[in-house]
């Protein structure tokens, strides 16, 4: 495999991973802010931005665990390696939690949208629930970045 290759790959993959990790911070950011004026309204706001942010935080996982899988195949014989085993093993990780265990409060956050009726201390306390969980997103996420870009600057030229 060529250095170019490897390289083009490293970049990718840790600007893809910080990237997303932003991302999920910014969703931290502004749910945080919703929860100071919790109204049906603000369920409605976090409805489109879900709808909107859901497809694009799905593809650059699955593109970013490609490229990470990618380096750690074409490493094999070197520390960075494992590095880069652990970055690719964060997005089913993180698919998986988001799956199993955000979806249902995802759902219900989107019903009380939807509903169109709910009070405020509901839509705060579902809020609260997505902010921490959603921050253990970015922490997943986050984790791969570092250890990626370590993984990367640690042994420049050991592809």
């Amino acid at each position: 495999m060529s250095t170019r290759s490897l390289e083009l790959a490293q970049t990718l993959a840790v600007t893809l991973t910080a990237a997303q990790t932003g991302l999920i911070c910014n969703s931290v950011l502004v749910v945080s802010a919703f929860s100071h004026s919790p109204t049906i309204e603000t369920a409605k706001i976090w409805r489109r931005v879900y709808i909107r942010g859901k497809p694009l935080n799905l593809g650059i996982a699955l593109v970013s665990g490609s490229l990470w899988s990618y380096l750690a195949y074409h490493t094999l014989d070197s520390r960075a390696s494992k590095l880069y085993t652990f970055c690719a093993a964060c997005v089913p990780a993180l698919i998986a939690f988001a799956l199993v265990v955000q979806k249902p409060l995802d759902d219900s956050i989107l019903e009380t949208a939807i509903a169109d009726k709910a009070d405020a201390t509901h839509i705060k306390r579902l809020f609260d629930k997505w902010y921490a969980l959603t921050a253990v997103r970015a922490a997943i996420m986050g984790s791969a970045a570092i250890t990626g870009a370590w993984a990367i600057v640690s042994k420049p030229r050991a592809l």
